[in-house]
C-alpha cells in the first residue's frame, strides 16, 4: 500500500503541486495519455485502500486521511491515497507558539519588504470595466489595481464582490461544491490526561455511515470521527503548569440553507461528542473545563465568507469534479486571481500557501 501511495504522490507532486496544474486538461497535457491514467482513475480512494488493506481497522485509519481535503473517502478520486506518503515522508510539522506565529512571520516580512498592510479594512466591491477587474472597495474607498488577487473562496468572491448573475453562480455550485463544515471546541482544562498525544483521533464505530451522513445526506452524524489535539504534549507554554488546552474538531455538514441547523442543533452534537470522549478515556473531561470556546458552521461562514461554513474549499468528489479545483486565474477577468482552498491544489495550510506561491508565479510570468 505504502508503495502504491508513494507511487501516486510521485505522479501527482510533478504536476498538481509542482506546476499548479488547473485541470484535467492541463494532466492530459502535462502526463500524456498513458501516464495520465496511471493516477487510477476507475477507483476511489476506499476502493484504492480496501484493495490492499484487509482489516477494517486499517481501512479507516487509512481511509480518514481524507481529512486534510474535509472530503468522503468513498467518493474521492483513489489518487487521493498519496496523503499518505506526503506524511510519512515530510512529517508533521509544529510551529513554536502556536499557528499563529506563521502569521506573525509574515507580518515581519511584509515589514521587511516594504508591503504595505491596510487592516480592519473588509472589502466589499470588486469593480470591472471591459472585462478586467479595476479596483476595490473598502470602507467605503475605491482602490485602483491592476491585478487583483483573492483570497476570499471563488464562488462567495464572485457572489458577493462581483455580484455576478445567479447563471454563472449556479455552474460554479455544480462542480465546486464546498467541503465539510466542522464544530470548533476548544478547552481549557484544570487538569492534564497523560494519556493524550500531541494529536489523536477517536475514530468512529460505524465509518462508511459516517461518510454517508456528512456528505450525501448532510446529517449531524450520530457517531463522528473526533479528532483532538493537545499541543502542551509538544509544547508546554500553551497551557499553565498542570493544566490543559484541547482543540476538537469533529467533521459536520456544511451549512445546507434549505434546511438549516440551529445553534441548538450544534450544541447538542457537542454535548454527544464531549460524552463520547469520556466513554473513550477522558474521564470526566467535562467537570474539569475551566474555558470554552465553541463555533459551529455559522459562525465559519461570518468570520471568513467561506462558502455554506467550509473548512476546506471545494470538495474532492470523484463524479463532480476528480478533486480539481477552481483555476487559480480567473475565467472570466485576465487579472483576478484567487488563493486559498478553493482553488487548487486545495485546503490546509501547506496546500494554502503553496497555491499562494503558484499564484505568485502565474502573476509573475503573465502576459498582460
Amino acid at each position: 500500500f505504502l508503495k502504491y501511495s508513494a507511487d501516486l504522490y510521485d505522479l501527482t507532486n510533478d504536476g498538481y503541486f509542482e506546476q499548479g496544474l488547473d485541470n484535467w486538461q492541463g494532466f492530459a497535457k502535462h502526463y500524456g495519455l498513458f501516464k495520465f491514467f496511471q493516477f487510477d482513475l476507475f477507483r476511489t480512494m476506499h476502493q484504492g485502500v480496501a484493495s490492499h488493506l484487509q482489516t477494517r481497522y486499517f481501512r479507516d485509519i487509512f481511509d480518514f486521511f481524507i481529512k486534510y481535503v474535509g472530503s468522503s473517502a468513498y467518493r474521492a478520486p483513489a489518487f487521493m491515497n498519496a496523503m499518505p506518503t506526503i506524511q510519512f515522508r515530510y512529517d508533521l510539522w509544529y510551529v513554536d507558539g502556536g499557528l499563529y506565529h506563521i502569521a506573525l512571520g509574515l507580518k515581519r516580512l511584509m515589514e521587511e519588504l516594504g508591503i504595505k498592510v491596510n487592516l480592519n479594512a473588509e472589502v466589499s466591491e470588486v469593480r470591472r470595466e471591459n472585462g478586467r477587474v479595476t479596483g476595490l472597495v473598502a470602507n467605503g474607498t475605491f482602490h485602483a489595481a491592476d491585478i487583483i488577487v483573492s483570497n476570499m473562496e471563488v464562488i462567495p468572491a464572485y457572489e458577493k464582490l462581483l455580484r455576478e448573475d445567479k447563471t454563472f453562480i449556479a455552474s460554479l455550485e455544480k462542480k465546486l461544491e464546498p467541503t465539510c463544515s466542522g464544530l470548533v471546541i476548544e478547552l481549557g482544562l484544570d487538569c492534564q490526561y497523560p494519556q493524550l498525544a500531541h494529536h489523536n483521533f477517536f475514530f468512529s464505530g460505524h465509518q462508511k455511515e459516517h461518510f454517508a451522513k456528512v456528505f450525501e445526506r448532510y446529517e449531524l452524524p450520530d457517531d463522528p470521527t473526533i479528532y483532538l489535539v493537545a499541543a502542551s504534549k509538544t509544547d508546554p507554554t500553551v497551557a499553565p503548569a498542570g493544566c490543559d488546552c484541547l482543540k476538537i474538531l469533529p467533521h459536520i455538514p456544511h451549512i445546507d440553507d434549505a434546511h438549516p441547523l440551529t445553534r441548538e442543533d450544534y450544541a447538542k452534537l457537542k454535548e454527544r461528542i464531549l460524552a463520547k470522549l469520556e466513554r473513550m478515556g477522558l474521564k470526566d473531561l467535562r467537570k474539569h473545563v475551566v474555558f470554552e470556546h465553541f463555533w459551529t458552521p455559522l459562525d465559519i461562514r461570518a468570520q471568513y465568507n467561506s462558502n455554506k461554513g467550509s473548512i476546506y474549499g471545494v470538495v474532492s468528489d470523484r463524479w463532480k469534479n476528480l478533486a480539481f479545483k477552481a483555476p487559480k486565474q480567473s475565467t472570466l477577468y485576465p487579472n483576478l486571481f484567487f488563493v486559498g482552498g478553493s482553488v487548487n491544489p486545495g485546503g490546509g495550510m501547506p496546500m494554502v500557501v503553496l497555491c499562494g506561491q503558484n499564484v505568485a508565479k502565474k502573476v509573475a510570468a503573465w502576459d498582460q
